[in-house]
């Protein structure tokens, strides 16, 4: 140790102006103590600052310390950008919603999230903390360290959840979402100064990242003290936040972040799931599952729709009824029942209806095939049934439980094949069927053979270890619906099952689905007649959101196809003879239409006549068979016998005839408002007596639907040869140009014509971007808002910085450890009582902070050298106090639970009466020499003036910052804009390679550079 005296500038005007102020005091005081200072002279005042053991000073943390916590964070940056990636992935593959359909409960969801990364990042910060503890944090406890940085990586978890609940696509996610979790960091910047209150700090704790770098400027301080932070000292803050604040903030912080993801989760508007009210988490709401689901108004349900009951009452003749056996379910609640469910959705350009009071019963045996056109609202029904939607109004009942509010205990015994595949393409075929029957109770006893029967009943025994990426089309339906029917569902929900099949395994899995039927309701949605004829116990249509009509297969072609078409082939148009054979055989016939105008106009050749016969009218067909080969026979020219009389022509060519199929019966029941809207238009109807209007057009018009598609077969040709002809010309005009071009250079005519096609080009794209942008809002908002938000945000953190001059401050020990020393100030005051002046001036100090050192057993390393210092630096008589005390402090070092700022060691009163000594202070503190100057001066001053109420107050004000120091700051400020300004605008071109990305990737511009 080598002792120091020093004498600062400002500690010598602070002398000064007490020295004045307690010789003023004493003049003005009668019966003072008169001590003898003089005016501008005080007695002999020394400082020296605290002894220090020997140590290092580590440069390199100190460098480093400024950039710490931006390094950590780039460093989290990659396993950040890949959590949102895979989190808004298995959202817009609806991944997430097919596991709600098979039973996963919410919360299970995002613990297996938090769970596996929390696992990961446990192992991150465990590699860290190894390959750190020999150089960055050599000193430090190595349990704060992974501490440190797994807090760190679970808020990180949080905040990744968090940002994905604003998004849908998994690449704009991650584009905005890393550029979001760097930007949280930059608030650091503006509140790591000491300026700064603690205050604003913790609330840019508030931001994970930030309060994470500030947690590394104390470790970068202590490792560069070589004491390292531990358990002992992480509430102790070297500057800013202590540790101890900075670990809780992240613990604070991953709450917060998972609250508010859960809630906007919940709120947000998504592509499927239900939509909860913003207030959903109020007790009225949550607590009491009421209006979860915006339950509709009993009583607007029976007086606001009149509508309603007319089309259920209309709609009861196309009903067919029920069996004893099925009313018995219905009464046992073995069914589904589906009461005026009802769906609209709320759009830009008003409300849409795809449910419309959809009334319909599902039975325990059986299978009802849903049919509809596209937008019927079939994936809707199911959506609804199966918790993805929640009904605008009305509600199903499955076996006996409400999908408004038992849909956790309905989804127990759901199994469900949407139309979209909720496969894991990482995970194979024999993971995935365990995965569910997980999910849905199997036992762990019979996983294995349930696994093993199920991928054999779906044909899939030879990929049962194939990964789901390498499967086609066809195999992962076969898997989804192995899926569906593992775990021995009693409901199960098959939405277009052999969608991509070949016809061998759609077959084989036809008969899976009519063996599996027995003790299930099974729902069956298709577009293939022929699937739906097969399979539906009873089939059920629907068109624009409402039932149309439910029954057997028989029953629907019994009720729209009034049996069989007969179809016979005149040779003239003018032939009535065939007319007359099937009225005399069959008077209940009905002659559908005579297809006479567009084919004798156009192709000059015979016309032919269409009859519906009832189903009863079949034992007539012999007879009328007969007789019509008979006729056909009499016609042909070379059978004619030359004994007829009379005319031999009975104008029948040929006949055919065919039974109601189920598609006729789709047709007309789906196309229905087409129909009546084309029959309207109609003026050439062919219309028996005996024959009722409405009928007569429906089944004109169906046929007329028919007989066009032979025309369109001969339009179609006909367009083959205009192409041809077409293409011949072009080519040939090509060749002509390319030649006007060879010949002559100044020739227009190809730039003309590239020039019109690249402006129409040009024209085409510049509307499809147009028409995009305006139906892609999130686009236009990063494009547009987010950069703007972003950089006012930046400018404005740099804008709050603190002012550079720095205000006033008074000296006073209350400043040191207030909160840890209480009243009176910053700890004890190591005070050498020894001689008699030291004691009477000691019970003037304020506070009363006085501890008497004793004799201590450290003794430095060379102890005469360090008495010569000693004695060399503060003369021979207090030279050796000056050592004791400092062998004091050094042996006390350790068992002080507060900081100490400073000791006093007095002077032996001299001849005079004058009063001198030594100041030891803690030189990490800037302020602690003048602060306990201060406490020595206003003492003696109360001595002087034996009042204890009197006191000097000193205050220090720095000067402001020279021109240079201000270019300084402002060069790190401009440098601070220039990485927020260019953050800001990162976000622009990003969101356009989105868009370029995206063409690529679904092969439009291929399709674009293809089509010309």
């Amino acid at each position: 140790m080598k002792f120091t005296i020093v004498s600062p500038l400002f500690v010598q005007l602070q002398q000064v102006m007490d020295s004045f102020i307690i010789f003023y005091a004493q003049q003005k005081v009668p019966n003072s103590l008169k001590i003898p200072w003089s005016q501008f002279t005080p007695s002999t005042i020394r400082l020296a600052p605290f002894p220090t053991r020997e140590y290092t000073d580590d440069e390199f943390q100190s460098i480093i310390k400024e950039v710490m916590g931006v390094l950590y964070l780039l460093g989290f940056l990659f396993p950040i950008s890949r959590l949102i990636s895979y989190s808004v992935f298995e959202k817009e593959q609806k991944i997430k919603e097919g596991l709600y359909m098979m039973g996963l409960k919410d919360e299970i969801f995002h613990l297996s999230w938090f769970v596996t990364y929390a696992l990961q990042f446990a192992i991150t910060a465990a590699i860290i903390t190894v390959c750190t503890m020999g150089t960055l944090f050599q000193y430090s406890d190595k349990s704060l360290v992974f501490m440190y940085f797994f807090l760190f990586g679970l808020s990180a978890i949080m905040l990744s959840f968090l940002i994905s609940t604003f998004f849908t696509r998994a690449k704009s996610a991650v584009a905005v979402g890393t550029l979001a979790f760097l930007g949280a960091f930059f608030p650091y910047y503006t509140v790591n100064d000491e300026a700064v209150s603690m205050v604003l700090k913790i609330l840019a704790s508030l931001l994970s990242p930030t309060a994470f770098a500030l947690g590394s400027v104390n470790f970068a301080d202590y490792e560069r003290a070589h004491v390292g932070l531990r358990w002992s000292n992480i509430w102790r803050a070297s500057s800013g936040l202590c540790f101890l604040i900075c670990l809780l903030m992240m613990v604070l912080d991953s709450l917060l972040y998972f609250a508010i993801g859960l809630y906007l989760d919940k709120i947000l508007h998504k592509e499927s799931g239900v939509v909860y009210p913003w207030n959903y988490i109020f007790p009225k709401g949550f607590w009491r599952k009421i209006n979860v689901f915006k339950l509709f108004d009993s009583r607007s349900e029976v007086n606001s729709d009149n509508h309603i009951e007319e089309k259920s009452t209309s709609s009861q003749s196309t009903m067919e009824a029920i069996s004893l056996d099925m009313k018995q379910q219905e009464l046992d609640g073995r069914c589904i029942q589906i009461r005026n469910l009802h769906k609209v959705y709320n759009g830009s350009k008003g409300n849409c209806c795809a449910v419309d009071s959809l009334k319909l019963t599902l039975y325990e045996n059986q299978i009802l095939a849903l049919l509809g056109h596209n937008g019927a609202g079939k994936s809707t029904t199911i959506s609804m049934l199966v918790g993805l939607l929640a009904p605008t109004s009305g509600d199903a009942l499955v076996f006996g439980k409400s999908i408004l509010t038992d849909m956790d205990d309905i989804r127990k015994n759901l199994g469900v094949c949407p139309q979209y595949d909720i496969l894991f393409p990482e995970l194979t075929v024999k993971e995935h069927l365990e995965i569910f029957a997980d999910i849905k109770g199997v036992n762990k006893e019979s996983l294995d053979s349930s696994v093993t029967e199920m991928v054999d009943e779906v044909g899939l025994a030879d990929k049962l270890n194939t990964v789901v990426s390498a499967l086609s089309g066809g195999m992962k339906r076969k898997l989804s619906l192995g899926i569906a029917l593992i775990g021995d569902s009693k409901v199960v929900i098959l939405d277009e099952p052999t969608s991509g099949m070949d016809p061998y395994s759609m077959r084989l899995t036809w008969q899976l689905i009519k063996r599996i039927k027995k003790g299930r309701i099974i729902l069956l949605t298709t577009h293939s007649m022929d699937e739906a004829d097969v399979l539906g116990d009873r089939i059920a249509i629907m068109a624009n959101g409402s039932l149309k009509c439910c029954g057997s297969s028989l029953y629907l072609k019994h009720q729209y196809g009034v049996g069989y078409t007969l179809t016979l082939v005149k040779s003239s148009p003018g032939a009535s003879a065939a007319a007359d054979i099937v009225y005399k055989h069959i008077p209940s016939a009905t002659c559908v239409s005579e297809l006479s105008y567009y084919f004798d106009l156009i192709l000059q050749v015979g016309t032919e006549i269409s009859f519906k016969l009832p189903l009863v009218s079949s034992a007539s067909f012999e007879s009328m068979f007969r007789e019509i080969e008979s006729c056909i026979s009499k016609s042909d020219p070379s059978l004619t016998s030359l004994e007829h009389e009379g005319p031999t022509d009975f104008g029948i060519e040929s006949y055919g005839i065919s039974v109601t199929t189920l598609e006729e019966v789709f047709l007309r029941v789906a196309g229905s408002d087409i129909i009546d809207e084309e029959c309207m238009e109609g003026k050439d109807n062919i219309i028996l007596p005996d024959s009722t209007p409405s009928q007569t057009c429906d089944d004109y018009v169906e046929d007329k639907t028919s007989r066009f598609k032979i025309f369109g077969n001969y339009i179609t040709v006909f367009g083959i040869m205009l192409s041809a002809v077409g293409r011949a010309c072009t080519l040939f005009i090509t060749a002509a140009l390319s030649l006007l071009n060879f010949v002559s250079v100044h020739s227009c005519c190809p730039s003309f014509i590239t020039r019109s096609t690249f402006w129409k080009h040009s024209k085409a794209l510049l509307i499809k971007r147009w028409i995009s942008a305006r139906r892609d809002r999130k686009t236009i908002v990063f494009q547009l808002l987010i950069p703007a938000i972003f950089l006012f945000i930046g400018l404005l953190l740099l804008e709050l910085k603190p002012h550079p001059d720095q205000p006033s401050i008074t000296f006073t020990t209350s400043n040191f450890n207030p909160l840890l020393s209480g009243e009176g100030g910053g700890g004890p005051i190591p005070f050498d009582l020894s001689l008699p002046i030291a004691k009477e001036v000691s019970h003037y100090i304020e506070g009363g902070w006085i501890q008497k050192f004793k004799e201590s057993t450290y003794r430095f390393p060379d102890p005469s050298k360090a008495l010569e210092d000693a004695i060399e630096a503060a003369g021979p008589t207090l030279g050796p106090r000056l050592l004791s005390m400092s062998e004091y402090l050094m042996s006390s070092f350790n068992e002080s639970y507060e900081s100490r700022y400073g000791a006093i060691v007095m002077d032996p009163q001299n001849d005079n009466g004058s009063i001198g000594y030594t100041v030891l202070h803690n030189s990490t503190c800037q302020h602690a020499a003048p602060t306990f100057i201060n406490l020595m001066n206003a003492a003696v001053l109360r001595l002087a003036t034996l009042n204890k109420n009197m006191t000097i107050q000193t205050r220090n004000h720095p000067l402001p910052m020279t021109e240079s120091q201000r270019l300084q700051r402002q060069d790190l400020d401009a440098f601070s804009a220039a990485i927020v300004v260019s953050i800001a605008f990162s976000f622009i071109p990003a969101s356009f390679a989105v868009a370029i990305v995206k063409e690529r990737e679904v092969k439009a511009k291929h399709q674009q550079l293809i089509s010309g």
